[in-house]
């Protein structure tokens, strides 16, 4: 079976330097990548091709700081099979990146926005053609909705269980799991935080936003998701997956999950 995608959802950092699994052991053709960020950092990527399909679309799938890219390679063949292209890649200090110190208590580091906009513009530069969606789950899910409220080469965003403000993440993490948090100092907050980043409306640009989460989650919970569906309530759409926390959102039924997420992409 494949390795299960986004099976552990985790509200600290974790990164994992070795791949549970690789594409290749499934068969699954895919090219192996590097990307240099603005600061010298060379991130570690995989590049996949439709299934059977001469695609003119592509999607980057960022994860949610727990684990490494390897964890998504399911949810990677579902976009595949619909014919897009996918480039899945690795923070700085996860998998094959380069090393990177981390404190697990920090909700998410500012170079992790230098990762992001690294692996988009390599998308623009070499496959330009293509339509640019993003897929983000937690903390990637945050970011990928900062970066495209401040450009205009991405159509669709998918965000699933991402946080709105970096602040009340951390006051929602202590009041439901006791544990505290680490804000970094000095980030731009309108290139990491959703909330600030699509107001005035930015982000109107996009062709759709699509918000997921669970139901009984404590921590970005369903307020926390509608509140930011109205920000630009014209190009953005919540679903709320019900008897589920952020962990389960896609596992507690993948099919009627990625119906969601296909049906969104579909849509004009």
């Amino acid at each position: 079976m494949f390795c299960s995608a986004l099976a552990v959802y985790s509200f600290a950092l974790n990164p994992v330097r070795e791949y549970a699994v690789t594409p290749d052991e499934y068969g699954i053709e895919y090219e192996e990548i590097k990307i240099a960020t603005e600061d010298g950092v060379s991130l570690n990527a995989w590049w996949f091709k439709p299934q059977n399909v001469t695609g003119k679309k592509a999607i980057i799938v960022a994860d949610d700081g727990d684990g490494n890219m390897a964890d998504n390679i399911e949810l990677i063949t579902k976009f595949t099979s619909l014919g897009y292209h996918v480039l899945a890649f690795d923070y700085r200090g996860y998998g094959k990146s380069d090393d990177f110190k981390i404190n697990p208590k920090m909700i998410c580091y500012p170079q992790f926005e230098k990762d992001v906009k690294a692996v988009m513009d390599h998308v623009k530069k070499n496959h330009a053609s293509m339509s640019s969606n993003l897929y983000g789950k937690g903390m990637g899910a945050a970011l990928f909705l900062a970066a495209a409220a401040n450009r205009t080469d991405v159509r669709k965003v998918i965000a699933d269980t991402p946080f709105l403000k970096l602040e009340t993440y951390k006051s929602a993490v202590k009041a439901a799991k006791g544990e505290d948090l680490i804000v970094p100092i000095g980030y731009n907050k309108f290139f990491m935080e959703p909330f600030y980043a699509l107001t005035e409306k930015k982000g109107s640009h996009l062709y759709g936003i699509l918000l997921i989460s669970g139901e009984l989650d404590k921590i970005i919970t369903p307020d926390n998701m509608k509140e930011l569906s109205k920000i630009n309530k014209e190009v953005t759409q919540y679903k709320m997956i019900k008897g589920v926390d952020a962990a389960d959102t896609y596992n507690n039924d993948k099919d009627a999950y990625f119906e969601i997420v296909k049906a969104f992409l579909e849509s004009k």
